[in-house]
């Protein structure tokens, strides 16, 4: 189709579709095709992360951290977090760090900012009042903590470059939403992307 390889993002999910498409790509079209970008997701937005770490508020090259190196950080700084409004996370400390990991990992991928987590927490503590079912003010409170906490998670990570894998998506996101120049290199590099499985793919993916 006349179009430079090397303005050909090509997005899987997986590291091994990614070796694929290239290798076929290679097989079809011949050293070319080692120009398309053909990578995942994760490792696709880690890359601009890397290069734009500056302009995302990190001193240094971020480090990746895994779910251990998140448990410890949160549980060496719990007694930070202040008083919390869940009786089960005031109760157990393991349990809100558990829970915590999970559902900043559904913040990011809907893709909700400090803003618009705010708006969604003064929503569900508005239905406290006309609420009498323990379980479901107690699920409403647990969300309530977790907005409130998800902002210093975030910043302790930054003060120590670190980011885990949620951060990945989030922070191309943050780049292309705040920066226009970085958005025009981006688009202008890239001028045609082909997404594996599209079909799978959540929310952030999609955007």
């Amino acid at each position: 189709k006349n179009v430079e390889p090397d303005s050909i993002l090509a997005l899987t999910f997986t590291n091994d579709a990614a070796m694929h498409l290239k290798k076929k790509l290679v097989d079809d079209i011949g050293a070319r095709g080692d120009d398309i970008h053909a990578c995942t997701f994760h490792a696709f937005a880690q890359s601009q992360t890397m290069k734009y770490f500056k302009n995302l508020g990190y001193s240094h090259p971020p480090k990746l951290i895994n779910n251990g190196d998140i448990y410890f950080l949160i549980s060496r700084r719990f007694d930070e977090l202040g008083r919390l409004r869940s009786t089960i996370f005031r109760r157990s400390p393991i349990h809100a760090v558990q829970s915590f990991q999970k559902i900043f990992e559904a913040f990011r991928y809907n893709l909700l900012d400090n803003q618009e987590l705010q708006k969604l927490q003064q929503i569900e503590l508005d239905k406290i009042s006309s609420i009498s079912d323990e379980k479901q003010m107690e699920q409403i409170y647990q969300l309530a903590d977790m907005v409130d906490i998800f902002p210093q998670y975030q910043r302790w990570k930054k003060e120590h470059n670190w980011i885990d894998y949620g951060d990945m998506i989030f922070n191309l996101w943050e780049l292309i939403k705040m920066n226009k120049d970085i958005l025009n290199n981006l688009q202008t590099q890239y001028q045609h992307i082909i997404v594996d499985e599209f079909q799978d793919n959540n929310y952030a993916l999609s955007k």
